[in-house]
């Protein structure tokens, strides 16, 4: 597949951010001697390449899935974690993308891109595994202006230093 003139640009951006990089910071992470990379959130931001996908009002590129994803692969020369650690902001922003309020995308899809928030997953239920939806149990009723959760999650993805969880929950009680 062909890049675009734009989703090479971004390759390469992130590309040379990736060298960037302090080998000490990946070490530091793989055994544990830092718990959450603050300053790896930090940089991607500054450099402009969090949250590529989100629209330009909200500190975004408005790039493409494949932009997004050329910006993973180079990652990747960075390990597991940090590549994980890159693409998460993506996917726990991509709902909010979609079906958040106006206040909820300045909040979260700003605040990923900027660097000032982190947000986690949490799908995977005790009963669940790989069928995230036709397994799921936890439930969100509404209640006055709020919903109330009830419900267990496991292998919450980027749990540890996250600002706020993305969660996803049956709202209809007759489900």
């Amino acid at each position: 597949m062909l890049l675009s003139d734009e989703e090479r640009k971004i390759k390469y951006e992130v590309r040379k951010v990736v060298k960037e990089i302090p080998h000490e910071l990946i070490r530091d992470i793989e055994s544990e001697r830092i718990a959450f990379p603050r300053e790896f959130i930090r940089t991607i931001a500054e450099k402009r390449i969090a949250g590529l996908r989100f629209p330009a009002s909200y500190g975004g590129r408005e790039s493409t899935w494949v932009g997004e994803m050329s910006a993973v692969e180079e990652m990747g020369y960075l390990g597991f974690t940090l590549s994980c650690m890159y693409s998460l902001g993506s996917i726990v922003g991509e709902p909010i993308n979609k079906f958040g309020t106006r206040e909820q995308k300045e909040k979260y899809l700003r605040g990923i891109t900027s660097g000032e928030r982190y947000g986690a997953e949490a799908i995977t239920e005790p009963t669940g595994g790989s069928d995230l939806f036709g397994m799921m149990r936890t439930r969100a009723l509404h209640s006055g202006n709020k919903f109330l959760l009830n419900g267990q999650k496991r292998f919450v993805v980027g749990g540890k230093g996250a600002d706020f969880f993305v969660t996803y929950a049956i709202t209809d009680p007759d489900a």
